[in-house]
């Protein structure tokens, strides 16, 4: 996938969320749930098109490999911490805060917190289906 056409991806679920506005965000129940030991999930924002998932990782937490079958596409961005990101069979990579990595529908991915200080992620998921995910068939 060529380096604008992931722009415009990343740059679509921004306006999709941005779009949705802070009064549904306030309307959105937010869950707490431990994935792996040493990992919290909160969701922030589950709807039809869109699903928010703030991660908080423990030093020496780690997700284990995973996949997403009920979404397009998925944007990890860290936010702080060291996180160390294993995709598909490729080796592990640290990335930084702020370095966004976009995955398609049911690629194997999983992290680690490789710090001494808790670490944190935001997920955000275009689901399969929603007008937003047109954008990632655009050639």
């Amino acid at each position: 996938m060529s380096f604008w056409k992931r722009v415009l991806i990343v740059a679509s679920v921004v306006l999709a969320v941005s779009a949705l506005g802070v009064s549904v965000l306030a309307q959105t129940q937010e869950t707490v749930r431990t994935v792996d030991p040493g990992v919290v999930a909160t969701t922030l924002m589950d709807r039809g098109e869109v699903r928010i998932l703030r991660v908080e990782i423990a030093p020496g937490g780690e997700r284990q490999v995973h996949t997403h079958n009920d979404v397009q596409f998925h944007v990890f961005v860290p936010i702080s911490g060291a996180v160390q990101l294993a995709i598909g069979s490729e080796k592990p990579v640290e990335v930084g805060a702020g370095k966004a990595q976009f995955f398609k529908a049911n690629t194997p991915h999983g992290w680690k917190n490789i710090g001494n200080v808790p670490a944190v992620v935001m997920e955000f998921f275009v689901k399969t289906g929603s007008p937003q995910a047109a954008v990632a068939s655009i050639p």
